[in-house]
């Protein structure tokens, strides 16, 4: 268990120590077409951004800073779990903590978390979707993958975290926007 301070914990029932989250939300909407779902998810990202930067800045005041580069953190990438019944397929987006402490995340907690991390060091991003292709590089409806969208191109930082690469760091938070080439700019 990490240091890190829970800005959004009480105490489990009689313990002082052990924590858990006060709230959780539930999102549950159905699409006309892909462009609006990737429109909703677009705006239920920005309330995920807007989350993680609370986080991180209440555990720079407390001392503890996030890690700009989830791969040096040991978090790998996973594919999301279904929680739901088709033709309505559902995921749970992590905050920067559960990330943290889970060590996994998917593309858009990679997305939500990175573009959080960019903003704080005062480089505008977003977290856009772009729709998932079969073998044959058709769109496949409802799937889709999340990127971080800056004003130097749009990133995609979920190759970091695969098991089985080099699990370098394309995001140092400083490289890619200091003029050099992005690495894993699209």
């Amino acid at each position: 268990m990490n240091n890190f301070p829970r800005v959004d914990a009480i105490p489990h029932p009689g313990s002082e120590e052990d924590f858990s989250p006060v709230w959780e939300f539930r999102f549950l909407f159905d699409g006309y077409d892909d462009d609006m779902v990737k429109h909703c998810l677009t705006g239920l990202c920005e309330g995920a951004i807007r989350a993680n930067l609370v986080w991180f800045a209440e555990a720079e005041e407390h001392g503890e800073g996030a890690p700009c580069c989830l791969s040096n953190a040991g978090v790998t990438y996973v594919l999301p779990k279904g929680c739901g019944t088709a033709p309505h397929p559902c995921q749970t987006v992590l905050g920067a903590q559960e990330i943290l402490e889970r060590k996994t995340a998917t593309c858009i907690d990679i997305a939500c978390y990175v573009a959080a991390q960019l903003r704080m060091r005062g480089v505008p991003a977003s977290v856009v979707f772009e729709n998932m292709r079969d073998k044959h590089n058709r769109t496949i409806p409802g799937q889709y993958h999340a990127l971080v969208q800056t004003p130097q191109g749009i990133l995609d930082y979920t190759q970091d975290l695969i098991d089985g690469n080099d699990r370098r760091c394309s995001m140092d938070c400083i490289r890619p926007f200091a003029g050099e080439a992005a690495q894993g700019v699209m």
